[in-house]
């Protein structure tokens, strides 16, 4: 059986299974929790790319939106948010981008992508108000995910590139100039992987009352060591120093006592890397920053150049690979005998802009802006509020990784970002401080 037969056999047994779960208790929580345990197994294709692409997390949402579609619209209709009306607004231009772009069946079918998360998000949003206990459900399943992503990291490193879910894997992960391997880990590529694992490390910062005690608190922080271990392995600058500029957020809003602990930490860290520095890819590839930078910058403006072109619309969801191939030829690679154009402007901001129109590009910063804000307001009104600044640290660190790398056309990694804006988004902090001071 081919590599491609089995990962199809992987998304059907992935769908039994939650055709299983979801039908002992049909409630919208199942389908939400089951998204996140099994999320390394949510971006499996269900059809072939020329028929969509559409994969296993599309296939479960429009299955659980047949049986919960009265508490969808109820979703809707009870929530009358700022963030409510940027999101309609944002779908609307998106569609209406899709609709006038040059090359219209690929843009719709990547706007059609986009509605499965919008209902994910429409959901997990309504069960967070309806329960707002829920996101410590949320973020237990989270921890779950990632130790299961670490161990398959790990059978990677024994095994080899071959374990892996995709027959042809991205060049990035073999680094020929440094003579090293990028590990993407479940991920096509390494730097997805490092923006992913960067993305979940903090979460092992944030113990549930329930879950406290010196054992507990030790697998926790050990677990964190092994995904920053995981991010060096990946070798993506970009995710290493979003991480580092959150951490250093996460250590100046903490207690003297885990500053203490940091610095400790740090000292050990630094005299293993300085014998070890050959060992890790992120390491080495320090040397090549400014080279790199000269590289993105031509990129970056003629990608800004096409977003001054079609500065309302844009050209269109998943259209930048089309649209240079037709009018911006120079924005190519070449790899062996192949000539390869780029689908991403080596910037995740620059291809929502190019893509998507000033307007659309705006409401998505604006959605952005409120979770954070709220995130801060949390934490400045009490220093109590550990998981808003968790949280707020992890979508910092893939912030700023973003500015390198377009990732969201990965179904997982959009689905970690969305859950932890929309928990930023709608903790209750009076009901949530009544509850941790209760314990």
């Amino acid at each position: 059986m081919g590599e491609g037969k089995i990962t199809y056999v992987l998304a059907g047994a992935t769908i039994i299974a939650f055709l299983f779960f979801f039908h002992r208790k049909r409630e919208v929580r199942t389908y939400l929790l089951f998204s996140i345990y099994v999320l390394p197994f949510m971006n499996l294709l269900v059809t072939k790319v020329t028929w969509g692409g559409f994969k296993v997390f599309d296939a479960i949402t429009i299955y659980c939106i047949v049986f919960c579609f009265k508490d969808f619209m109820i979703s809707i209709a009870s929530s009358r948010s700022l963030v409510k009306f940027l999101l309609i607004t944002m779908l609307a231009l998106l569609l209406l981008s899709s609709l006038y772009s040059e090359f219209v069946t690929n843009s719709t079918l990547t706007f059609l992508e986009l509605l499965p998360l919008f209902i994910y998000v429409s959901l997990l949003a309504a069960e967070c108000r309806r329960d707002e206990f829920f996101f410590y459900k949320v973020i237990k399943a989270l921890k779950y995910m990632y130790v299961v992503a670490l161990g398959f990291l790990l059978i990677q490193l024994v095994v080899g590139l071959n374990f892996t879910f995709y027959p042809d894997l991205n060049s990035n992960t073999l680094d020929v100039e440094n003579n090293t391997i990028r590990y993407p880990g479940m991920f096509h590529d390494s730097q997805g992987h490092g923006q992913f694992l960067a993305l979940g490390s903090f979460l092992f910062l944030f113990s549930h009352n329930n879950y406290r005690g010196e054992y507990k608190n030790i697998v926790n922080y050990s677990l964190f060591v092994l995904l920053i271990i995981g991010l060096l392995l990946t070798g993506s600058r970009s995710a290493l120093g979003g991480f580092l500029v959150a951490l250093i957020i996460f250590v100046v809003s903490s207690s003297s006592k885990f500053r203490l602990y940091f610095v400790a930490l740090c000292m050990i860290c630094v005299s293993l890397f300085s014998t070890l520095a050959s060992e890790f890819p992120n390491l080495r590839r320090l040397n090549n920053v400014s080279e790199d930078y000269k590289f993105r910058q031509k990129i970056w403006a003629e990608a800004y150049r096409i977003s001054e072109n079609n500065p309302v619309l844009g050209i269109g969801l998943g259209n930048f690979q089309s649209y240079t191939k037709r009018h911006n030829q120079d924005l190519y690679l070449e790899i062996g005998e192949e000539i390869l154009f780029f689908d991403q402007p080596e910037s995740g901001y620059l291809k929502i802009l190019s893509e998507t129109g000033f307007f659309s590009f705006l409401l998505f910063l604006l959605l952005i802006a409120y979770c954070v804000i709220r995130a801060i307001k949390k934490c400045v009104q009490s220093s109590e509020a550990k998981v808003s600044a968790v949280l707020l640290c992890s979508l910092v660190s893939w912030l700023i990784a973003f500015n390198t790398v377009y990732t969201l056309f990965d179904i997982r990694i959009s689905i970690v970002v969305i859950t932890i804006m929309v928990i930023l988004a709608t903790i209750s902090m009076n009901k949530y401080f009544v509850y941790e001071s209760s314990k």
